[in-house]
């Protein structure tokens, strides 16, 4: 058989800022999927849940379309409890804990969480305007 390694799972923690791409018919989940050639176990924290809805609140010119986004995050990503009050100190947290089970990426635009998690080893994934695409820190095959 040789000396294959047998991935265990693959996380992919999604970010408010991130997420709120939805609202620019931009499908992160089969984007993400389509880009590492995996269909991942997505996560959402309770803390970037309530950041959504937040601005669902604030922005009443697409509360709609935020409404069904939201829905369709809750229906497609593992919702975890938060710890603290900011969702990158959550996202920090989580993302250390899940390298324990397999591999974690962090889908996020802020360039200040990417900083700190490629400091921690973590991987990103972030979207590129210019390009109009998703892209990664990292080289990533299966």
């Amino acid at each position: 058989m040789g000396n294959l390694e047998v991935i265990k799972n693959i996380y992919v923690v999604l970010d408010t800022n991130f997420l709120f791409m939805h609202l620019r018919k931009f499908d992160v989940f089969e984007e993400i999927s389509s880009l590492i050639n995996y269909k991942p176990e997505f996560i959402c924290l309770e803390s970037v849940l309530n950041e959504l809805e937040k601005l669902e609140r604030k922005n009443r010119k697409n509360d709609n379309e935020i409404k069904k986004r939201i829905g369709l995050i809750k229906e497609k990503c593992e919702l975890q409890k938060s710890n603290y009050f900011s969702a990158d100190k959550d996202i920090l947290e989580i993302a250390l804990n899940l390298t324990e089970k397999g591999i974690v990426i962090v889908a996020t635009n802020d360039r200040e969480l990417r900083r700190k998690l490629r400091q921690i080893g973590i991987k990103s994934i972030y979207y590129r305007e210019s390009e109009n695409s998703l892209e990664t820190d990292f080289e990533f095959w299966l």
